[in-house]
């Protein structure tokens, strides 16, 4: 809810009525989807270490005097444990890649959450555990395969980089969309071949950078949050040039902070703000063709199936409780 409620300030979809922006202009536009996320994820975790620097350790901190690496880190039983957690979270970024303005944000966190959910130990996520690594990052890399999908078939940009991406192939007389197969085949066919080999590269990157990347583990800590305080707000300000950003970024901070303090999940307040004016311009257009008519949602063929979809995803948990339940009693 509070998500979206951030969603819908600055100017309205349709209409461009301007909404709680208390006469700033600077709202016009609406918060910057990386800037709360940057302050989030990034500055609500300092202000946490802050918040713990007084209170003793509960364990002696591990130096890292040395990393090896043997084979890739995971026993085969392990791989071939992971397969449908795999395969789940690959469909998923896949599926959340083709819908233009989510982006890899969104997929990561939404396969994460329905792996922690499916997983008979939810307790050690958040630990290291591999589900959550796999899950994670099969879905952010999946979605970037998911962005081209649109971008080359509809000429539609998935994220922000595909629609750099219809830029720059505009500028070379090309035009994204089906012609993309007809006129321009040979480098339609170039980038697929590329986005594999892409994989091939990461890994091979990643296994070469894993023994410098741990030793970062060894820097005192006061001195990473103080440099990733810095980079944050280098970042933000270099979104936009202005100062506004940066403001917003230590407010969407303590936010965060505050989600973490209480307990709440920082992923449902981050798909609210990320698809908060994706839902109102579509509710809105929907509502325009149906005369004003909310039976729309329900009496058409998709939409009453994605209905009853999210019913039954709401109700899931509860049966399941209940049927946990009524077996425990039955065995006593």
């Amino acid at each position: 809810i509070i998500g979206l409620m951030l969603a819908t300030v600055g100017l309205a979809p349709i209409d461009s009525v301007s909404r709680y922006t208390f006469g700033s202009n600077a709202l016009n536009g609406g918060f910057d989807i990386l800037t709360v996320l940057v302050g989030v994820f990034a500055i609500s975790e300092i202000l946490l270490a802050a918040e713990n620097s007084h209170k003793p350790a509960s364990q002696k901190a591990t130096v890292i005097t040395d990393f090896n690496i043997k084979g890739f880190g995971f026993t085969l039983k392990e791989f071939f444990s992971q397969i449908p957690n795999c395969i789940r979270s690959a469909l998923i970024g896949i599926g959340l890649g083709i819908l233009p303005g989510i982006g890899s944000g969104t997929s990561n966190m939404l396969s994460y959450t329905i792996a922690k959910n499916q997983s008979k130990h939810p307790e050690k996520f958040g630990t290291g555990i591999i589900d959550g690594v796999v899950a994670s990052e099969t879905a952010n890399n999946a979605t970037i395969g998911g962005t081209i999908i649109p971008l080359l078939t509809l000429g539609i940009p998935g994220d922000a980089v595909t629609a750099i991406l219809i830029g720059s192939l505009t500028m070379y007389g090309m035009q994204p969309g089906i012609k993309m197969f007809t006129e321009n085949v040979t480098f339609t066919a170039t980038i697929m071949i590329l986005m594999l080999l892409a994989n091939v590269v990461f890994l091979i990157f990643g296994l070469a950078t894993a023994k410098i990347s741990a030793k970062v583990l060894n820097v005192s800590q006061p001195t990473v949050w103080t440099a990733v305080c810095i980079l944050c707000v280098v970042g933000s300000f270099a979104l936009n040039n202005t100062f506004f950003d940066v403001g917003v970024m230590f407010a969407a901070g303590v936010l965060g902070f505050f989600l973490k303090v209480f307990k709440f999940p920082n992923g449902p307040f981050v798909l609210g703000l990320l698809l908060g004016s994706m839902l109102e311009s579509n509710m809105r257009r929907a509502l325009v063709m149906s005369h004003g008519s909310w039976a729309t949602f329900v009496t058409r063929p998709v939409s009453c199936v994605l209905f009853i979809a999210i019913v039954l995803t709401f109700c899931w948990p509860v049966l399941k409780a209940a049927m946990a339940k009524k077996k425990a009693a039955a065995q006593a």
